[in-house]
């Protein structure tokens, strides 16, 4: 008789961890598709940047001066909440350079910093 409520007892137990680590396994897998999704997301950016910057060479014989250029000249778009993006233009006839940043929820802080650092180099 003991041995059988100790039996009960060993499938109550699995019964109750099997929805546990059903939960866990789930978990795991959406952290892994969130990541792999950010990195397709930062792939797509960095081709159209590629994109937009070999188009403009292309068709005007000159790199573009900024992001804005992009955005209003060649439809560039991108989560601004989710990726920065430094482009440093070197020279019309130089590819420019630039860097795609994760931001994990700051991208106020950054923005506000980048647009503080633009408005300090325009002053004369």
């Amino acid at each position: 008789m003991k041995r059988k409520h100790s039996r009960l007892n060993f499938i109550h137990l699995a019964a109750a961890a099997v929805p546990l680590l059903l939960i866990g396994i789930i978990c795991a897998l959406a952290g892994k598709l969130d990541a792999d999704t950010q990195k397709e997301q930062e792939l797509a950016l960095s081709n159209a940047l590629e994109h937009a910057v070999t188009m403009c060479y292309a068709l005007e014989g000159i790199y573009p001066p900024d992001l804005q250029y992009m955005k209003e000249h060649y439809g560039l778009t991108y989560n601004e909440d989710r990726f920065y993006v430094s482009y440093r233009p070197i020279a019309s006839n130089i590819r420019p350079e630039y860097n795609i940043l994760e931001l994990d929820g700051k991208a106020s802080d950054l923005q506000s910093m980048a647009a503080a650092a633009k408005q300090k180099k325009e002053q004369p």
